[in-house]
């Protein structure tokens, strides 16, 4: 009969212990994430993160519903208009467009997959959501959409433009078998961890290496709430 140390060479390489392949194996297949150790983390990985993994859950969905839970008062740029009737107004406008949910919808995509968009739908005189806004008169919806939603990006070639290197089509998949193009004019563009020179991207691969390897803090998250979410 061969013995453990004998299987393991014939399965792992004649230098490994039982002890190390173990720990190889562990770190491969179980990083939290969805993905082997040392690869890129994908949007599937992220997905698979968001649903399985609750401080991934916590630090993307509880912040997001932190930043927006309170909500915000507008007040006029005008000289002697009255604060609260136009902020009453407003907010009133606010509830019919959902935005509360809109936006706080795109803050938990943001912080999952990088960036997010909101399309605003203007009632305005362009032929097509392709178009610039032309003549707005209103804005009738709002919808938040994460970049698994967007199947493609054109951006400015035009070196001299200000936008140059900027998306300036959007192709959105508005359900599973319907896609629009959307002028840049018509969203509003989340993405907020930026260096001084590139953008961070989700605020999962930034937490990487804590879900990954799970330390004791991590465990401790899992077993006992917190009282409050943690920073963004």
């Amino acid at each position: 009969m061969a013995s453990l140390k004998q299987l393991t060479k014939r399965l792992f390489g004649t230098h490994a212990t039982p002890h190390e392949q173990t720990q190889v194996k562990i770190q491969r297949v179980y990083t939290g994430l969805g993905a082997e150790f040392g690869q890129p983390i994908t949007y599937g990985n992220i997905t698979f993160a968001l649903k399985r993994e609750p401080v991934a859950h916590r630090i993307v969905f509880a912040v997001a519903h932190d930043v927006f839970d309170n909500w915000f008062e507008v007040e006029p740029l005008e000289e002697g208009v009255d604060k609260e009737k136009f902020n009453e107004a407003v907010q009133k406008v606010l509830l019919l467009l959902n935005a509360k949910d809109v936006f706080t919808q795109a803050a938990v995509f943001e912080r999952a997959y990088g960036w997010s968009i909101v399309v605003i739908g203007y009632q305005d005189k362009a032929s097509t959501l392709k178009a610039p806004v032309l003549l707005p008169e209103k804005i009738v919806s709002l919808e938040a959409y994460a970049p698994t939603m967007i199947t493609d990006i054109k951006t400015d070639k035009n070196k001299n433009s200000p936008r140059f290197g900027l998306p300036e089509i959007y192709k959105v998949e508005i359900t599973d078998t319907e896609e629009v193009e959307v002028h840049f004019s018509r969203v509003i563009h989340f993405a907020t961890r930026k260096t001084e020179r590139q953008w961070l991207g989700s605020i999962l691969v930034i937490s990487r290496s804590h879900l990954q390897h799970c330390s004791p803090r991590c465990r401790l998250l899992r077993t006992f709430p917190f009282q409050h979410p943690p920073s963004p």
